[in-house]
């Protein structure tokens, strides 16, 4: 596919609409989608933003490019169902609270398929899908 027919798929299943942050860089490949990133000034965190398409192979990309400029950890938001997306990513759960406070949504613990920590905690509520979107913060280097 096109990056133009990728965007359109990404502002169709996900209501938004496709736009680039300031600052960030935009990967893309056919067959995979494309993702949006950012550094921070520090240079301790890769930010990913918008993306769409192949998920994993996204967050593998993260974290090969995390581990290869020694950044110490990757963080993106995850507008889909928070539980399905960590199994998915490999993750498991170490410990899940209730936030009442936000929409009863869960402050998640865990680890990664590799043993290295992760942690999602609400970044905001979507009224439209009626469920939260997570920060997800993902450690890459031991």
């Amino acid at each position: 596919m096109t990056f133009e027919e990728w965007v359109k798929l990404y502002e169709k299943k996900s209501g938004d609409k496709h736009k680039v942050p300031g600052g960030a860089q935009t990967l893309w490949d056919e067959r995979r989608g494309y993702a949006q990133f950012l550094l921070s000034a520090d240079k301790t965190v890769l930010a990913i933003e918008e993306t769409c398409g192949d998920g994993k192979f996204w967050y593998d990309w993260a974290i090969k490019f995390c581990r290869e400029h020694n950044i110490p950890k990757f963080c993106t938001t995850c507008t889909r169902n928070i539980l399905p997306y960590l199994r998915g990513m490999g993750g498991k759960i170490t410990k899940k609270e209730i936030q009442p406070e936000r929409h009863n949504g869960y402050k998640i613990e865990g680890v990664t398929h590799e043993g290295l920590r992760f942690l999602c905690w609400p970044r905001w509520w979507d009224e439209e899908k009626q469920r939260n979107a997570y920060y997800v913060v993902i450690e890459v280097l031991k």
